[in-house]
């Protein structure tokens, strides 16, 4: 377990930005994902070799993946499975797009991934599928819980909270009360990538 005085030592998480290729189109979206993989993205090899330094730490953190979509990478399923072989408990955050499908989360359960993060930014498809910036995503990212309840493989789900939903959070909070989660992560929009601070929550806000 990890303990305070790890902290001293380790990281308690990594978050390995996979690529920055996405096929959704989020206004809020840190990493100014496009459609295409960056050039400069690790090589599989290279990512390899960023997994295995992570074992240099006296308490190896959790890894997880991220993007952009980590679904868009052809190398993520092998990469799992790697980091899982390599003693490195592995989660990821895809995005709710077409790419992530049933078959897929049972290949990266397969690959022995142990957490699957989600993102739920609204109560209702138009909160959610605007902000998201692509119509379809709020029905795939509860179909992506259902799928992975089903399989037992442990689902997290993040909520940015910003002035598009910030009256919907106890509705919000309703229907995930009705699904088989293991943590429910929210947090403030912090203004990078393409977030504007017009989105952004005043003070007062903040503290009700």
């Amino acid at each position: 377990d990890y303990c305070p005085q790890d902290f001293d030592h380790s990281p308690l998480l990594v978050f390995y930005e996979t690529t920055q290729a996405c096929d959704l189109a989020c206004q809020h979206c840190r990493a100014s994902a496009q459609p295409q993989c960056h050039p400069d993205e690790l090589t599989p090899d290279q990512s390899r070799q960023l997994v295995r330094e992570l074992k240099q730490f006296p308490k190896p953190p959790m890894l997880i993946l991220t993007g952009g979509d980590p679904l868009k990478r052809p190398d993520i399923f092998d990469l799992v499975r790697f980091a899982v072989d390599e003693g490195i408990q592995t989660a990821m955050t895809p995005s709710a797009t077409p790419l992530l499908t049933a078959d897929a989360i049972g290949r990266l359960k397969a690959a022995g991934l142990a957490r699957l993060a989600v993102s739920l930014d609204g109560a209702d498809p138009f909160t959610h599928d605007t902000f998201r910036g692509v119509e379809g995503s709020f029905r795939r990212t509860l179909e992506a819980i259902a799928t992975a309840e089903a399989m037992e493989l442990s689902v997290q789900v993040n909520t940015t909270v910003a002035r598009h939903n910030v009256e919907q959070i106890e509705t919000i909070a309703d229907l995930l009360d009705q699904k088989r989660i293991d943590l429910w992560s929210v947090f403030f929009l912090v203004p990078t990538g393409r977030a504007q601070a017009a989105y952004r929550l005043s003070a007062e806000e903040c503290e009700r």
